[in-house]
């Protein structure tokens, strides 16, 4: 039945009595009331400029107290007969004292917050008597339990006193400023909200529109947040101090008068443009989810917003002398009464009904829709003291009692049942801190600020007040007023419901003392409403439609009562108070009992009216006149079968919730009730079984799950109970008996229980462990195997699963489905409990039979991939697996691979290869990754290392080729990823960056690199390593690379190393490539870098070392030269700076040698060399390059790959020299390495004309200085003659001849240089023999002979007279040749040679000395005599 209301009156007859109590109320002066307002708008409602505020602005000549002068003009917007009053906005149609009562009735309905704070008492009223304000504070802290510290007495007395003149004026003209701004946003808006209508006609007219500027709503958005301001603003202007006295008040006459004014513009904005600042938005428009209907919504909203803060500012202004304004968080204004204070107004009868309808209105609005704690709970607050002010004055005031309507009391209560919602709000608070439990409410209060719990509690119990006030009287006497029936059908339920969700919200934070107030005045209000329902039932004059809504209501709040006595059953359990909570529930126990006998006294009275043909209703199906007899009984029987089973389901929820109260810490009486409980709902449960009214094809209803769910609870507790005690009998018996002894063992529900049971002792089981009850695990663990395997071959003998091949499901078969699926689910947290707990045995037992779970429930599907039964599969590998079932679970894990290729399998696949056959864990590995997609490898990273770690605990001493092989194909993976090097390039951190960046896992393998390698002596494995190893490393060459050549907006200069003193420059001042976060987190940290480096430079040692030992399998100094020069990267990367390109690589050129560079012995070097360089940077590619020459030195090498390798050595020298110099490292004996390794090399490539060059272009001269310098300085003063030397026979057998007569003149060089003629088998004469022999022109031999001669003439040095005659033979024989072909002056010569050399000769040569003779004298003969003086 609708709630009865009074009918409004007219706007006419309200203006005209509002006009009246004006005019007769001696304080109120015509223009400054809302009497006057109202007048003035009906007289000029055809021209609403005449009450315009630039009119007041004109007459007013005091510029010092001039109001406000807005930017605009309200005859801009209020024109012509477009100003006419709409009557879909309640102010306009019923004049300034009607209210929308009807279109705001739900506004409680609204979602409240649900959250707390803690709020501040509510403050003192203000008498005109500013010194007693601290005092009077003081003593309602006090009140509260909280007291005023010396700071916060001087706090008030400072916020209290009056403000200066320049205070005052900043106060002015801040808020005049701001009510300016307001001004300008209405005008905007309204112009906006014409231009929409216009739009929207036109489109309903089907003629084009035009866009508004302003479709997105901004205006709206600013009239908004004008509003808010204006409103702060207004507050903050009358907080400190009491703007409505005279006395006291910073306002003069023309001031407030200026402001009042301002608030009857208002006002008259409003009425005039009711469309515009309507706050009702309509529940259709919300079920459109649209992008228009959803901007249109929140237009609506914005409006809504600054509708219901607008109308608040118009009547704060309009009762500027009637509000005591000072207030504060927690603490809202209130309305002068006139009592107390002669020199504070009081307002009129009516201006009260119009303030209390004006802010009732905004305020609801704040709090529905803009969720602004202190301005809706200040605006409510405002409102309900303009209603209690007026329920004062009845007692005095004849026409302040008329004006107490019902539909006044109907408004009120609106605002008294949304106030206790508003100081929720508070609880939003960032300060509070909400973990404080009840007992710390005076803490949080004082901490906060605001005890909003309070707050709430004090309105609720002000709503139940009212009520009381308003409506007893009518509730108890006879009359139908519609008082009455609004106390009924809302006042008391609507309190009701207010309560249980604020109480219940308590409940949850633990404020049980807030709760008890709150349910007390909950089931208050219930039990009245009961007891009124109960008489009003009584009366025998009752319509038809009457007793039906009676009956209604009745069932309504009995299901109130029963939810809130649940509620409060449960906080006082939670308090200690466990017979009141039991109290509680004996109360709804009452009342279910009492509702059922209703419905069978219901039903009965309708079978018995059949015969008669009344009418007959029902309390939970209403049901019309009857024509149909049958059909009328059959529905009837229906309707009772009905009640019936909700009678039974709320049984059993009771009965469950007695359990729950009792088997908190029983007593042996407690057990007893236990029991009787629970016997109870297995009566229902076999009741409901039997039942046939009632739907029987849920085999599994919501009473006998609440009824396992207490049999569950009862048998952990009791289970536990024995096994703390020792093993002692528990108090009570099996309650699953209870069960089993009322379901025969056919019963379709028993598996139901059995699996229950099952569940409940797995719980145990993780109680058990949990505790720690260390004796008692195995025990329950065979015992809830042994029900399980139960189970088990029960449901596999009695129910065997078959696919549905009809149309229809077979029902008995969906409910064995049904079962699996619970069964499933029970073993599944079985499996999960002891997998955690490493129970690996009893897992496994468990895993199997889940195994045959999920075999059994998918025989009929299709065969194909099945992620699920692979998870259990792969747990049942590892766990046998672990507990030492090897082959098992082998083959368990090969099953799971198999069913689903995801990488949970992949990983217990790899752990059990591991396990079983460790030599073929990574053949394993290595195929199912073969079988994953490309796209899944970025995935599989994530969980490399959980391989890591399985290899880790498989390998005896914690790691070794297991170990080294997944890293290897973890870096290879993460280096092949496409991800990672665009993100270096781009130097954005992935999504979801691994836990491990790429230098971390480098540094991980080389480490472990070096430990598996130095016992390994399999040549395939060795050879298999050292290949990966030199893949990854390219691979992290390659990102430095990426990261050295990446571009940077902002270069920092290249920096050139001076002298040695750079090295030491610390590195923190630079924009080195390591400082980027991206970097550090992909790639890893500039220390990482260094460490590679010296991990490459001895890994490189250790395989040198390896490579010379007798039983060696692998010759790895390829390997070992390439790691010394990467470890040169390294070193010259870790100093790269961002955007530079400083560090010139070696890597750079490793794969594309174009050219021959060599080291420069002539100063005229082209090479690019490292700015980042070190001389340890230099020292790795010298030491790369000796051990390549070392390495090619050996037989078998491909001439292809040698060459290239010898011209890389080359590029290493040239370089290593270029660094050298480049750190002020000329050395000796660094210069002596590079020319010998260089001569090495130029010599292994052989090509005699580019050898022949390098030695011609200062290599020779190098080669010839270093000797010297040499021979002077060591001991060892010809290792270099021996080298050349050798080199020169080397170039010989390679028939490079050029080279090995250029390297013969060396040594011939060197031996005059040192001033010998024989070291170490290397004869002066011999080289010089092999000189002329291989001379190609007369000059080179003369040559020779020359330093022959001019070593004779050096003291402490000979030839032998084997050398003199073989000197002397050759140059006589010379000189005959030179005779014949006419060259006479050379032949001479040579015969001089040979004159001089005979001396010295072997006999054998000496006795052809006449022959010699004769020879030279025939040369001479044969010269002119010009030519002899040029032989001379």
């Amino acid at each position: 039945m609708p709630t009865p209301t009074a009918s409004p009156a007219s706007s006419s007859d309200e203006a005209g009595a509002m006009t009246e109590a004006v005019t007769a109320h001696p304080s109120s002066e015509p223009a400054s009331s809302p009497a006057a307002m109202n007048n003035e708008d009906e007289v000029t409602s055809h021209h609403p400029h005449d009450g315009d505020v630039a009119m007041d602005v004109a007459n007013n000549n005091d510029s010092s107290a001039s109001p406000i002068q807005p930017n605009y003009s309200f005859n801009e917007i209020n024109t012509g007969d477009d100003a006419q009053m709409t009557p879909c906005e309640d102010e306009s149609a019923v004049n300034p004292m009607e209210d929308s009562t009807s279109a705001m009735k739900n506004s409680e309905s609204s979602s409240a917050p649900e959250q707390s704070a803690i709020s501040a008492p509510t403050p003192p009223k203000q008498d005109g008597n500013m010194e007693d304000s601290d005092e009077m504070v003081l003593d309602d802290r006090m009140e509260e339990g909280i007291l005023a510290t010396d700071e916060e007495m001087k706090s008030a007395k400072e916020r209290d006193a009056p403000p200066s003149a320049e205070q005052r004026r900043r106060d002015d003209n801040n808020i005049d400023d701001t009510l300016d701004k307001l001004q300008h946003s209405i005008s905007v808006a309204i112009l906006a909200f014409r231009k929409d209508e216009q739009c929207d006609d036109n489109l309903a007219k089907g003629a084009g529109s035009t866009k508004n500027d302003d479709d997105d709503g901004s205006a709206y958005v600013k009239l908004r947040e004008a509003a808010i301001e204006a409103y702060q603003t207004l507050v903050e202007y009358g907080a400190s101090l009491d703007l409505s006295l005279d006395m006291m008040s910073p306002l003069n006459k023309r001031r407030r008068e200026k402001l009042e004014k301002i608030g009857r513009d208002l006002w008259k904005i409003i009425r005039t443009n009711p469309d515009l600042f309507n706050d009702v938005i309509s529940d259709v428009t919300t079920t459109n989810f649209d992008i228009g209907a959803s901007s249109s919504l929140e237009q609506k909203r914005q409006r809504a917003i600054a509708g219901g803060y607008i109308r608040t500012i118009a009547v704060r202004l309009i009762f500027l002398e009637y509000i005591d304004t000072r207030c504060s968080k927690g603490c809202p204004p209130t309305i002068h009464d006139g009592r107390d204070d002669n020199k504070a107004h009081s307002p009129s009868p009516k201006e009260l009904v119009f303030g209390l309808k004006v802010l009732s209105k905004g305020g609801r609005a704040i709090l529905q829709h803009g969720k602004n704690a202190r301005d809706s709970h200040d605006t409510l607050s405002l409102a309900i003291s303009c209603f209690n002010v007026l329920s004062r004055m009845t007692q005095s005031n004849g026409e302040a009692a008329n004006e107490l309507k019902d539909v006044l009391l109907d408004e009120a209560f609106d605002v008294y049942s949304a106030l206790p919602n508003a100081a929720a709000l508070f609880e939003e608070e960032p300060h509070v801190d909400m973990a404080m439990k009840d007992d710390d409410a005076s803490t949080q209060a004082h901490c906060s600020g605001v005890n909003w719990p309070t707050i709430v509690l004090q309105h609720l119990e002000a709503a139940k007040s009212f009520i009381d006030e308003h409506c007893n009287d009518v509730l108890n006497n006879e009359s139908k007023s519609p008082l009455k029936y609004a106390a009924l059908q809302r006042f008391l339920p609507q309190l009701a419901r207010l309560c249980f969700k604020h109480g219940h919200h308590f409940a949850e934070l633990g404020m049980n003392d807030h709760a008890m107030t709150a349910f007390n005045i909950d089931l208050t209000a219930t039990d009245s409403c009961l007891c009124y329902i109960e008489t009003e039932k009584g009366r025998t004059h009752q319509k038809k439609n009457e007793t039906q809504m009676l009956h209604n209501l009745e069932a309504d709040i009995v299901v109130l009562s029963i939810e809130s006595l649940y509620v409060l059953s449960a906080v006082l359990q939670s308090s200690g108070s466990k017979e009141d909570a039991l109290g509680c529930l004996d109360q709804v126990e009452t009342y279910m009992n009492k509702k059922h006998e209703r419905d069978v006294e219901l039903h009965g009275n309708t079978m018995s009216d059949l015969g008669s043909g009344n009418d007959f209703i029902f309390s939970e199906d209403p049901i019309g006149p009857a024509k149909d007899k049958a059909d009328i009984k059959n529905r009837s029987q229906i309707a009772l079968a009905k009640s019936r089973r909700i009678h039974s389901r709320e049984k059993a929820i009771l009965a469950s919730r007695k359990v729950q109260l009792f088997n908190d810490n029983p007593s042996k009486d407690d057990e007893q009730c236990i029991d009787d409980q629970l016997r109870s709902m297995v009566e229902l449960v076999s009741k409901k079984a039997e039942s046939t009214l009632v739907d029987t094809s849920g085999y599994k209803d919501e009473t006998q799950k609440l009824a396992l769910q207490a049999i569950r609870i009862v048998y952990v507790r009791r289970k536990m109970t024995s096994m703390t005690n020792g093993g002692s009998e528990a108090l009570g018996r099996d309650p699953y008996r209870l069960m089993f002894d009322k379901l025969a063992k056919s019963h379709q529900l028993r598996p139901f229980v059995v699996l229950d049971k099952l569940n409940a002792t797995v719980n145990v089981a993780y109680e058990v462990r949990h505790k720690k009850l260390e004796p008692e695990y195995h025990s329950i663990d065979q015992e809830a195997i042994l029900l399980a395997e139960e189970y088990l071959s029960s449901f596999k003998r009695d129910n065997k699963v078959t696919s549905d091949t009809t149309l229809f499901v077979d029902a008995k078969n969906s409910m064995k489905m049904e079962l699996l699926k619970e069964a499933g689910d029970v073993f599944t947290r079985a499996v999960s409990h002891y997998y955690s707990w490493e129970a690996y045995e009893m897992c496994a037992k468990w895993a199997n039979m889940l195994k045959d779970i999920h075999e059994t429930s998918n025989a009929s599907r299709e065969h194909g991939e099945n992620p699920v039964l692979a998870a259990v599969l792969s747990v049942l590998g590892y766990s046998l697996s672990m507990s030492g079932n090897h082959a098992e679970g082998m083959k368990m894990a090969r099953e799971a691979w198999k069913n689903h290729k995801g990488v949970n399998n992949l990983a217990t696949l790899f752990h059990c290869a591991a396990k079983h056959k460790h030599a073929d864990a990574l053949l394993e590995f290595d195929n199912a990754l073969n079988e994953l997609s490309t796209s899944e490898h970025d995935d599989i990273l994530e969980h490399f290392p959980r391989f890591s770690n399985s290899c880790v605990v498989n390998e005896a001493d914690g790691g070794g080729e297991l170990l080294l092989g997944v890293q290897e194909r973890w870096l290879n993976l993460q280096l092949r990823s496409k991800k990672l090097s665009e993100s270096l390039e781009k130097k954005q951190a992935c999504e979801t960056p691994s836990c491990h960046s790429v230098l971390d896992l480098l540094c991980a393998y080389l480490e472990n690199f070096e430990h598996v390698t130095s016992s390994q002596k399999d040549k395939q494995k060795a050879e298999s390593m050292c290949e990966y190893l030199g893949h990854i490393i390219d691979g992290v060459l390659r990102l430095l690379q990426v990261c050295r050549d990446r571009k940077e907006d902002r270069l920092t200069g290249k920096r050139r190393k001076k002298n040695a003193s750079n090295e030491s420059d610390s590195s923190e001042d630079l924009d080195l490539i390591w400082n980027d976060s991206a970097t550090q987190t992909l790639l890893g940290s500039r220390s990482q870098c260094l460490w590679c480096a010296e991990a490459l430079w001895n890994i490189g040692q250790q395989l040198v070392a390896a490579s010379v030992v007798d039983d060696v399998t692998y010759d790895s100094r390829a390997l070992a030269a390439d790691l010394f020069a990467a470890s040169h990267d390294f070193v010259v990367m870790s100093e790269e700076e961002e955007g530079t390109r400083l560090g010139k690589l070696d890597y750079d050129v490793k794969y594309e040698p174009e050219k021959y560079v060599v080291p420069s012995f002539n100063g005229t070097s082209t090479i690019a060399v490292s700015d980042t360089s070190s001389e340890f940077s230099a020292q790795c590619l010298l030491l790369s390059a000796a051990v390549t020459v070392d390495y090619l030195g050996s037989a078998g090498h491909d001439s292809s790959s040698a060459k290239s390798l010898l011209r890389r050595t080359l590029h290493r020298l040239a370089q290593s020299q270029k660094e050298f110099e480049l750190n002020n490292k000329k050395k000796s004996h660094v210069s002596k390495v590079i020319a010998l390794l260089t001569m090495r090399c130029i010599i292994e490539l052989e090509e005699d004309s580019f050898s022949f060059q390098t030695f011609n272009d200062g290599l020779c001269a190098t080669l010839l200085k270093l000797h010297t310098n040499e021979a002077a300085t060591s001991d060892e003063k010809f290792d270099i003659l021996k080298q050349v030397k050798i080199m020169s026979d080397s170039a010989l057998r390679r028939r490079m001849t050029h080279t090995d007569r250029i390297l013969t003149k060396l040594c011939s060089d060197m031996l005059q240089k040192s001033s010998v003629s024989m070291v170490g088998g290397i004869s002066l004469g011999d080289l010089q023999q092999k000189l002329i022999k291989t001379s190609s022109s007369v000059e080179e031999v003369i040559g020779v002979f020359n330093e022959v001669e001019n070593v004779m003439k050096k003291e402490g040095t000979s030839y032998s007279p084997e050398d003199f005659g073989w000197f002397t033979t050759e140059a006589h024989n010379r000189a005959v040749q030179l005779s014949t072909v006419g060259d006479d002056a050379r032949a001479k010569i040579c015969s001089t040679f040979a004159l001089n050399f005979i001396e010295f000769s072997t006999k054998e040569v000496r006795c052809h000395k006449n022959l010699i003779v004769s020879g030279f004298t025939n040369s001479v003969q044969k010269l002119s005599p010009l030519d002899f003086t040029k032989s001379l």
